[in-house]
């Protein structure tokens, strides 16, 4: 591990996220390490089900009850190519006769692939949960979280410039995410806090389910936002635990860091967003996703702070919602279609940065990850914004 100046830059008390230090670096590691998940190679043969043990969500492998996640039925769905959805809708409708139903489908899709393949598939099982979370086709393409730390470590040690700005440890999942000291200036725009668009990048090293990732990672300087997830080239998904897979990650890590770990095309995208207004459609979409991630358990106290978050975040959805009814319009029966053609008067680069703050700030609401909401936001800045090119249907 190296010295303490890896943890260096100096950033907002009100981050939720904030820089960590080597202690608590080294006992998010050792947590993560301990969770490391555990894998086992079978057969579809070896798996069995029963109405009564499913019910409870138990399986069998090799004879043995073994309790399972939602998240392992996904997987399954998707080998089976059956749509999860179907498993909740049998299951609501009548729970004996749904689940006796779903093992039949199960049964007979099972023995319909093993008849056509000898293929291995990998169980992944959770020392947290102590349950199965996934299963999938093949190989795991995850090394180790110890590896993972092992990776953070090696390119601490090969760049001075990188330093830990936090580590998220999720069942047994794990992201670590790593700063860059160089600044970049893209001038200002019309944006929140003074439109000063200073950014820091860096990286995002991520153990999630049967895969590890790197991915883009965005510092907004003047506000302490994060931005995670904008899908460009410096994404990286690895191939295998092999050592030429290995090599290979590596070797992109060099290319990002050559690049300044600078996302492809972030500063047009910034005026881009800067120009345009979100569409009704987009805010509402946003919108209706940081709901969903709210935590809290009664309904008419999260339609209270769902309000709330609308009023002070999504301003754009009562604006666009106000220009229907001033047409004569009523919001409810418009299709997201045409929603899309709406302007909700919210510019996309304040929707964007509303997303990050949530992402990254404890601002009193509860969410399932904000992680994820970075992601989200990450997302939508490299979307094609609908709006953008209106303009152009004037020609």
């Amino acid at each position: 591990m190296a010295d303490k100046s890896i943890f260096n830059g100096t950033y907002s008390d009100q981050d939720a996220s904030a820089i960590i230090t080597v202690a608590e670096y080294n006992r998010l590691k050792e947590q993560s390490i301990k969770n490391q998940p555990i894998t086992k190679t079978v057969k579809l043969k070896d798996i069995k089900f029963d109405p009564d043990a499913l019910a409870d969500d138990i399986i069998y492998v090799h004879g043995k009850p073994i309790a399972v996640d939602a998240s392992f039925f996904k997987g399954l769905s998707k080998i089976l190519n059956i749509k999860d959805s179907m498993r909740k809708k049998l299951k609501s409708s009548n729970e004996d006769v749904g689940t006796a139903f779903y093992v039949k489908l199960l049964d007979a899709l099972k023995s319909f692939s093993a008849k056509n393949s000898n293929d291995d598939y990998t169980l992944m099982a959770s020392p947290v949960s102590h349950s199965i979370t996934n299963i999938i086709q093949g190989d795991t393409k995850r090394i180790s979280n110890e590896g993972l730390f092992a990776t953070a470590d090696r390119l601490l040690n090969e760049y001075s410039n990188l330093s830990i700005l936090d580590v998220k440890n999720v069942g047994s999942d794990t992201g670590i995410k790593l700063l860059a000291s160089q600044e970049h200036d893209f001038g200002h725009s019309s944006g929140p806090d003074g439109g000063i668009e200073l950014f820091q990048f860096g990286m995002n090293l991520e153990n999630f389910g049967m895969n590890t990732m790197l991915g883009d990672f965005a510092y907004r300087l003047v506000c302490s936002n994060g931005m995670m997830g904008m899908k460009t080239i410096n994404d990286f998904k690895l191939e295998g635990i092999d050592s030429d897979s290995i090599q290979k990650m590596m070797e992109h890590i060099q290319d990002v860091e050559q690049r300044g770990f600078l996302p492809y095309a972030f500063e047009e995208h910034i005026k881009l967003a800067d120009n345009a207004n979100a569409s009704l459609r987009e805010v509402e979409d946003m919108f209706v996703s940081i709901k969903k991630s709210l935590i809290i358990s009664d309904p008419e106290l999260k339609e209270h702070y769902s309000k709330a978050l609308e009023e002070q975040y999504f301003r754009g959805l009562q604006q666009g919602e106000s220009k229907l009814i001033k047409a004569g319009l009523d919001p409810r029966e418009m299709t997201d279609k045409q929603k899309g053609f709406i302007d909700s008067g919210m510019n996309m680069w304040e929707l964007i940065n509303n997303l990050t703050f949530l992402g990254s700030h404890r601002t009193g609401f509860n969410f399932d990850s904000q992680e994820a909401i970075q992601k989200l936001a990450g997302k939508q800045f490299h979307s094609e914004y609908v709006l953008a090119y209106a303009n152009l249907m004037k020609l």
